[in-house]
């Protein structure tokens, strides 16, 4: 395990001082992946001290929040992979996050960058509504992808939908999910479901349920 990886086991389990030593060992590569962004680097926000900061503070609280929650998930899901996801490769989702949120809060909507950068037009706030900002952005576990729709869909409709007609066990299955992130696994232990493997099978049997619901469909079909 190299000290990366040490700090981040020091820090999830409990070392403040690992913590801080983590801070100051990933500051420079967060800051240099905010300038080196296209996001950024096309709204002329790439050199700006102010914005740089507010992505590097983003992405250090993104890694803090909820008891240091994504970072036992990376561990985790490193342990359990032989050839699993870098930290480096996974601290640039963190950090490409962080600022598609903030050119989101500067501008309405986070512009479409290459694919190399994570990219693809992201749902805007003022399209989706303030639950939007709890939503993960993955475009596997984008509730909007999910259901098949546009962003002319408001969450909050697709969120009505699953309080009326999911059982108690399923709307909790999706909360679990895309609000808050939870892998299967975790889902699995939080609704004593069998395994991952059936918690996954749940996820994706509302998925369908959701797009036959909302997703458009085409002309001539029978729905």
């Amino acid at each position: 395990m190299d000290d990366t990886l040490k700090l981040v086991q020091k820090t999830i389990d409990g070392d403040t001082a690992a913590w801080t030593a983590l801070q100051v060992l990933l500051d420079p590569t967060i800051v240099r992946i905010a300038r080196r962004h296209q996001g950024l680097r096309r709204k002329g926000l790439a050199d700006q001290v102010d914005d740089i900061a507010e992505v590097r503070a983003s992405s250090l609280q993104r890694l803090k929040a909820n008891s240091f929650h994504n970072l036992r998930s990376f561990m985790e899901r490193h342990a359990e992979a032989t050839h699993g996801e870098s930290f480096d490769a996974w601290l640039y989702g963190v950090v490409d996050f962080a600022i598609r949120e903030h050119l989101r809060q500067r501008f309405g909507r986070a512009p479409k960058v290459p694919a190399a950068e994570g990219g693809g037009v992201q749902p805007s706030k003022r399209d989706l509504g303030s639950r939007a900002g709890r939503l993960d952005d993955e475009p596997e576990r984008n509730l909007l992808t999910a259901a098949g729709v546009t962003t002319q869909l408001a969450v909050a409709e697709i969120l009505a939908f699953i309080a009326e007609n999911f059982s108690a066990q399923e709307a909790k299955a999706m909360q679990l999910h895309y609000l808050e992130g939870r892998s299967y696994a975790e889902i699995a232990t939080e609704l004593e479901l069998r395994d991952a493997k059936q918690a996954e099978q749940l996820i994706r049997r509302l998925n369908a349920r959701l797009r036959y619901r909302f997703a458009p469909q085409e002309e001539g079909s029978d729905a």
